[in-house]
């Protein structure tokens, strides 16, 4: 067979060179000429067309990779913003202040205090007139009622000033993009972006099944997935706890302004009674009124916030649905596949110089991040759901105790108004029950408010304090943020 160089020759030499016409008369013989020496050179060198197309083979597949590696950087660098939109909505949305924790249980103290104290001048005098009413001392009484009077202008405005802060922390969050429509409506477009690289990232390694490390890469998509997931069920979560703790606080503070403005003018009007008997019977059913609010007060503010819980979570899984997401050590059991590649201790495996290895355990270390991260929000919530059960029980208890007492006051009024001995033993009994209720709330208000500060004194120790796990979340994804940035693809 002809050499290819010697065949160049005699193909140019003797065909073109000894008739130029060719090139002058007839374009179409030419270039059929050169089509079929196009054809002789495949057939004399077949190496180097094969050749040809291993290399561009090779660069498609080290172009898909660079793709691949890129779209694995927007994805990550999305995934930061949204948990740090999550986080943001979270404490924008639950922002309580210093004083907050302080003043309220100190205020409601004081108010419960000065109801105390009239609670003991009335029955002190009631003691002293269960034989004989007349010995009853009326001014004594009138400076009882000064100081109920005086409590409850207290707890009512208490209550109001925390009803009308809530207000204004969801109207600020609400300014700041944090309002249950808005954070959706942000989130929704966040995913958007999340899940058109995945898919953008699926295409390409479907489509280059030569691709380096493909099976890393397959691994490092489903991880991708993964945190996407976590951070949705996250913001789901905040987003359900978040109504779900507005609403039942709104409602405890609304329903307790409602009462201590209905003692407030029960009191004025039992002072009125003094010189206008009519207004007793008035004050009796008002009292009456206002410890029903009492006892209810507590279960219906957990009722409501559960409600609202269940129609947000409903809401948002239909928005976004996404259960709750498997543990990474129950996809490990899952992906058996892929068991070989992944890290046992994925902190180590960022040390290596593989970029596809560090990738690797970046994402495994960030899945099991985000599986504790899971773990302690459900425990949270099962620990205020306690919290607030057993204040759905002790606190009817304190209603119910007063309750006793205007039942008592309204039976003495009614039904034995002319009877001055009767009816003053009777509201002496409830005066009773009522003192015992308000005795228990004096010593459960800062019980609890101890309670609260020993626990999260021991948070504190143990870096679990919201503001601390706000921060420890915000520097992994600061971190990740800037690892991110600044990755290189081998």
């Amino acid at each position: 067979m002809t050499d290819l160089d010697d065949l160049e020759k005699l193909f140019f030499t003797n065909l073109l060179g000894k008739s130029p016409w060719l090139t002058k008369r007839n374009t179409a013989l030419a270039i059929f000429s050169v089509a079929l020496l196009m054809v002789l050179l495949l057939l004399v060198n077949p190496a180097a067309c094969a050749d040809a197309e291993s290399g561009l083979d090779t660069a498609q597949a080290t172009s898909a990779r660079k793709d691949v590696f890129e779209l694995d950087r927007s994805i990550l660098l999305e995934c930061a913003t949204l948990a740090r939109f999550k986080l943001r909505f979270h404490a924008e949305t639950n922002r309580t202040g210093f004083w907050r924790s302080w003043i309220y249980p100190i205020e409601q103290e004081t108010g419960t205090s000065l109801s105390f104290s009239n609670t003991l001048t009335d029955l002190t005098q009631r003691a002293r007139g269960l034989g004989d009413p007349s010995r009853i001392s009326q001014p004594s009484l009138k400076k009882g009622l000064a100081c109920a009077v005086t409590g409850q202008t207290i707890t009512a405005t208490s209550s109001s000033i925390e009803l009308l802060h809530n207000g204004y922390i969801a109207w600020l969050a609400a300014q700041k993009g944090f309002s249950p429509r808005k954070s959706e409506a942000f989130v929704a477009a966040s995913l958007q972006k999340i899940d058109a690289f995945l898919a953008e990232r699926e295409t390409i390694l479907a489509a280059n099944p030569e691709i380096p490390e493909r099976k890393s890469l397959m691994l490092q998509g489903k991880l991708l997935k993964h945190i996407r997931n976590q951070l949705l069920y996250s913001f789901k979560e905040f987003s359900v706890r978040s109504r779900e703790q507005a609403w039942s606080e709104n409602t405890f503070y609304a329903i307790d302004v409602s009462q201590a403005l209905c003692q407030f003018s029960a009191s004025l009007m039992t002072y009125k009674g003094f010189t206008t008997p009519t207004y007793a019977g008035a004050a009796a059913i008002s009292n009456l009124v206002a410890n029903s609010l009492v006892t209810v007060n507590p279960i219906v503010r957990t009722m409501v916030g559960r409600y609202i819980a269940m129609r947000q979570r409903r809401h948002l899984d239909k928005v976004f649905p996404q259960d709750r997401p498997r543990t990474m050590e129950q996809l490990k059991q899952d992906w058996n596949e892929y068991a070989d590649l992944m890290p046992a201790q994925p902190k180590a495996a960022l040390a290596n110089n593989n970029a596809t290895i560090k990738e690797v355990g970046l994402l495994c270390m960030q899945s099991d991040f985000g599986d504790q991260s899971l773990a302690r929000e459900s425990r949270e919530i099962a620990r205020l759901h306690r919290v607030a059960d057993q204040q759905a029980i002790s606190g009817p208890i304190i209603g119910l105790a007063s309750l006793a007492r205007s039942t008592c006051s309204t039976v003495a009024y009614y039904g034995y108004r002319d009877d001055r001995v009767v009816n003053n033993r009777i509201s002496f009994a409830g005066r009773i029950s009522q003192a015992s209720g308000q005795a228990y709330a004096l010593i459960a208000t800062p019980r609890a408010k101890i309670k609260s500060v020993i626990y999260s004194r021991k948070l504190k120790r143990e870096g679990r304090l919201p503001s601390q796990i706000y921060e420890q979340h915000m520097k992994q994804w600061d971190s990740i943020e800037t690892g991110v940035k600044a990755a290189k693809l081998d």
